[in-house]
Order: structure tokens, then C-alpha cells, then sequence
């Protein structure tokens, strides 16, 4: 719909999914959901506050990478300061 809006007519490819990333210390599941466009861009939100987890793009260089600092596991959030050091 957004693209028909402005005049976009190319189709717009996207995949999205949801993985486990484990369980708060109070025994809450959290879930990690992955969208990606036709370009190979790659968000991870955390059902964690809605947290960041990763975001995979390309740099001004053309390297494809993850630029987001963060921790491996939902501990690692509740431990941490909502930013990594």
C-alpha cells in the first residue's frame, strides 16, 4: 500500500519471522522477530521493550554487517545499562 501510494511500482519482497531469545528472570518468554527487505536489510526487534537486537546493513564501503552493539542473550539485557560500553 505504501508503495502504490508514492508511486512505487516495483514489488516489494520482505520476510519476516520470530525465534525464541529465552526467558526473563521472572520467567517471561521473549521472542525475537526478524524482518527483512529485497535488499538483504535486517532488523531483530526484541519483544524486551522493543529493543534492537540487530541491524545488518551495508556500510560506505559496501561491507554487509551488523551495526548494533548489544548482548547475546536476554541476561545480558536486564543486566545491562540499555546500552553497551
Amino acid at each position: 500500500a505504501y508503495g502504490r501510494a508514492f508511486g512505487i511500482r516495483k514489488k516489494m519482497a520482505s520476510l519476516a519471522s520470530s525465534k525464541s531469545f529465552g526467558t526473563t528472570a521472572r520467567g517471561e518468554p521473549v521472542v525475537n522477530y526478524t524482518l527483512q527487505n529485497e535488499s538483504g536489510v535486517r532488523a531483530v526487534v526484541s519483544t524486551y521493550g522493543a529493543t534492537l537486537i540487530e541491524l545488518h546493513a551495508h556500510d560506505r564501503t559496501g561491507k554487509f554487517d551488523d551495526i548494533v552493539l548489544g548482548y547475546d542473550n536476554v541476561a545480558g539485557y536486564e543486566r545491562g545499562k540499555g546500552y553497551v560500553v
